[in-house]
């Protein structure tokens, strides 16, 4: 089906049509993730949150430009914000580690015990 008529169809609230639009975008959306992730789920996480902002702002779509350009827009945009939590948390840890080395030794060991908690958890998400 031509993606005119498919877009139209979204706009119209129709789910399947979004279905097939983006189908053909699928592959090429998670390896363009995949150079922005350092795994899978994360790449996966970034297709999801874009698909949501396409399908939310679809009836503001200008039809006048590629859909293609304003897909890899806000799939860019969403990779770059993901980039930035990521590094806001890893500057965060990087803080608490400076931290401990003017600390007393048991406020030290749990600062340590801290980073490690985050980090474990940051690594099983």
């Amino acid at each position: 089906m031509i993606e005119s008529i498919l877009i139209d169809k979204c706009k119209a609230g129709d789910s399947r049509a979004f279905k097939q639009l983006i189908k053909g975008y699928h592959k090429q959306l998670l390896g363009y993730f995949g150079r922005y992730s350092c795994n899978q789920f994360d790449a996966e996480e970034m297709l999801q949150e874009t698909l949501i902002k396409v399908w939310s702002g679809l009836k503001k779509y200008n039809e006048q430009r590629k859909f293609s350009s304003w897909l890899f827009t806000i799939a860019h945009n969403v990779a770059v914000d993901s980039v930035k939590q990521k590094r806001h948390i890893m500057v965060s840890l990087d803080i608490v580690r400076n931290k401990s080395s003017m600390s007393k030794p048991d406020e030290e060991i749990i600062r340590n015990e801290t980073v490690e908690l985050i980090n474990s958890s940051i690594n099983n998400l």
